[in-house]
This record gives structure tokens, sequence and C-alpha cells, in this order.
């Protein structure tokens, strides 16, 4: 979870709240809290078809939609180095995730398991050096023991 701005209205660049961000191989959140209490919204990643791109005339603000629910996520965070990273987090994610598109005959869109067992797959591939799927279990744990976030688990 990252910390971050959020457009609000959605439609205008000047305001923005406070929000905090979490993007898993599954999901895009958006909670009001550090505590991932008040889930302002929830997307599927494999249904964010096109890479978030920069919004025009803004600076560092990410645009998100979901193809299928039209929902939309703006997240704004502090400099290039932390967009960049974002980016090619999500594109590495959505890399591990092959979803048949919706309505291809003889395909059964991917269940979560089967998802997360794909994910888990290619992140414990010893080719790729993008993730190390142990270091990112410690981290993760670290990060949420130091935000006393108690209800977690780790595939």
């Amino acid at each position: 979870m990252f910390p971050g701005k959020r457009l609000f209205p959605e439609n205008d660049y000047g305001k923005k709240k406070d929000a905090f961000f979490q993007i898993s191989a599954l999901l895009l959140n958006v909670f009001e809290k550090k505590d991932g209490s008040g889930l302002l919204r929830s997307m599927k990643l494999p249904d964010i078809h096109k890479a978030p791109y920069v919004l025009s005339g803004s600076k560092n603000c990410m645009y998100f939609r979901d193809a299928y629910s039209k929902l939309n996520a703006t997240v704004c965070v502090a400099d290039d180095k932390q967009r960049k990273n974002i980016m090619n987090s999500f594109n590495f994610l959505k890399s591990c995730i092959r979803v048949p598109p919706k309505g291809k005959k003889g395909q059964k869109p991917k269940n979560v398991i089967e998802l997360a067992k794909e994910v888990i797959k290619k992140m414990n591939n010893p080719k790729q050096k993008v993730y190390n799927i142990q270091k990112v279990r410690k981290e993760l744990i670290t990060e949420f023991k130091k935000n006393k976030v108690n209800n977690y688990f780790i595939i």
C-alpha cells in the first residue's frame, strides 16, 4: 500500500484528496485510510486493458480505467520515479495474467485461484529478474507490521 492523492471530483485537477493505493496481481484498490479501511474503489486488474497513462496537464497523475465496469481511478504521486515504479509494476503484473476476452467461445475466464497460481508461478521463475517472491512476501509482512495492519494474508 502506498500513499498518494486522488482527484476529487475526478474532472478537477486542482482538487485532490489524500488516499492510499494497493496494486496486486488481481486488484487495484483505493482506500481512504492507511489501515485498509474505507475502500473507495476496487478494480480487477485483468479488466484494465490499457496501461495507465499520465493525465494531460497533470504532474504524475495516472489514470486507470476498467473496460467492463467503466470505473476509473486516478493515482497522483509525489514524483516521476514513483510514477515509473508504479507503471512498471502494473505492466509486470499484467504480463503475469493471461485472461481470454469475455465472450470468446470455448474459453472460460480464469478464477481468482487460477490467476494467483499463474502469478506466483511467474514470480517464482528463476529466469525472471524483476521480482523475488520470497523478498516480496518478507517486505509485505514488514510493511504490514510497521503500519500495524493485523488482518493480512500472504499467498
